[in-house]
């Protein structure tokens, strides 16, 4: 269930629903990113509790929780929902960060 992926049970989401992008915050965001989403970057700062999605190829902010409660350990969940008559059928691809090794 979508209320299971809450801020309050540590998940913060965006997703593609409906062809309309949506932040899960509570209560769920509207983005309106300037062109179609295909690679967004996720950034998390720790120390700042803050989770910030933003779009790959130019940089832009899409949205970012703040006062995000972290527990010690941290666990990525990745969807790319249902498939949706062929709509959804494109792969899920993970991508290294810049400078990462």
């Amino acid at each position: 269930r979508s209320s299971d992926l809450s801020t309050e049970n540590g998940y913060w989401a965006m997703w593609l629903r409906d062809g309309k992008y949506l932040a899960h915050s509570s209560p769920s965001t509207s983005l309106t990113p300037r062109m179609p989403l295909r690679t967004v970057g996720i950034f998390l700062d720790y120390e700042d509790r803050r989770v910030s999605f933003y779009s790959v190829p130019d940089g832009a902010p899409l949205y970012t929780f703040t006062q995000a409660s972290f527990s010690p350990t941290l666990r990525p969940y990745f969807s790319p929902y249902l498939h949706q008559g062929g709509k959804n059928a494109g792969a899920l691809r993970i991508l290294q960060g810049p400078g990462g090794d």
